[in-house]
């Protein structure tokens, strides 16, 4: 190596003048390795491995997910609420969360999704605007509040499951951290209460029976 530097030479202009290298000594020299041990990457086995506990991952997935639809799609129909099958199918299935709930879907989601996203946008519009650490500190405290918010919300969906199904907090913590397993016991041991005239949602008023002229039955 040294031998090769003492070859370099260097003109008054800064050029670099590598005509009197020998570069024959690097010929047949292999570059073709980094020096790392790649054995361990390339092992089928651990590849092999990986690959089972993938699937295995996978697999718990959909079952998980089919636990939690099952559940929510039970509570529903036992509430008697139109369209329980929505449970099944993902990110439509929110809806059946509030519709269990009797919490305005258009109050609690939609409505304050829509001001997020303009939040968003106005941000970027200010970013061309404003200058500095202004932008990046709002931007911040937006996502801040819109977590926070949403986390409040879906909290009080869940509580309200809760309360709806004549349960308490412990079954709104469950909802909370073990859903899977908490919504399918609920709506397997609740009681079905879509034929009964008395029970009321927010698009099926009470119905009033009389069955004298002092008693009135909800």
């Amino acid at each position: 190596m040294d031998e090769t530097l003492n070859d370099i030479s260097i003109d008054e202009m800064g050029n670099v003048d590598l005509s009197g290298v020998d570069f024959s000594a690097y010929e047949n020299m292999d570059f073709s390795t980094t020096g790392l041990d790649t054995t361990m990457m390339m092992d089928p086995s651990i590849a092999a491995t990986l690959g089972v506990a993938g699937t295995i991952i996978n697999i718990l997935s959909i079952i998980l997910y089919i636990s939690g639809a099952y559940g929510l799609y039970l509570i529903n129909k036992k509430l008697g609420e139109k369209h329980a099958w929505l449970s099944f199918v993902p990110i439509l299935q929110i809806y059946n969360y509030f519709t269990a709930s009797q919490k305005s879907f258009v109050k609690y989601l939609l409505i304050p999704f829509i001001v997020m996203i303009l939040g968003i946008i106005l941000g970027i519009i200010l970013g061309g605007i404003i200058s500095g650490v202004v932008t990046p500190i709002l931007g911040v405290l937006v996502m801040i509040a819109s977590y926070v918010y949403f986390f409040v919300m879906w909290i009080k969906v869940l509580h309200a499951i809760s309360l709806r199904t004549g349960n308490g907090v412990w079954t709104t913590v469950g909802f909370i951290f073990v859903s899977f397993i908490m919504f399918p016991i609920v709506g397997i041991k609740m009681k079905d209460k879509s034929n009964d005239e008395a029970f009321s949602t927010e698009n099926n008023p009470p119905v009033l029976t009389n069955k004298s002229e002092n008693e009135i039955e909800l």
